[in-house]
């Protein structure tokens, strides 16, 4: 869970069903920024949206960037 630093279930089966956790593990920002293209394009629903947004603060609080609290 978020809350002990690492991402919830939730979030995991999203990345899987995306194909995104190892490269959530290497690149977070790039599997950042293809989620979201997913989200915004409209081709992603509620799931890829809780997963988009917690995974942001997460990348936020171990790196700092301010850019991925908003």
């Amino acid at each position: 869970m978020l809350t002990v630093g690492e991402e919830s279930d939730a979030s995991r089966i999203v990345l899987d069903r995306w194909n995104l956790a190892e490269r959530f593990e290497s690149d977070p920002e790039g599997a950042l920024a293809q989620l979201h293209t997913a989200v915004t394009a409209g081709d992603a629903g509620r799931d890829e949206l809780f997963a988009l947004a917690e995974l942001s603060f997460l990348h936020a609080e171990q790196t700092g960037k301010q850019e991925y609290y908003l």
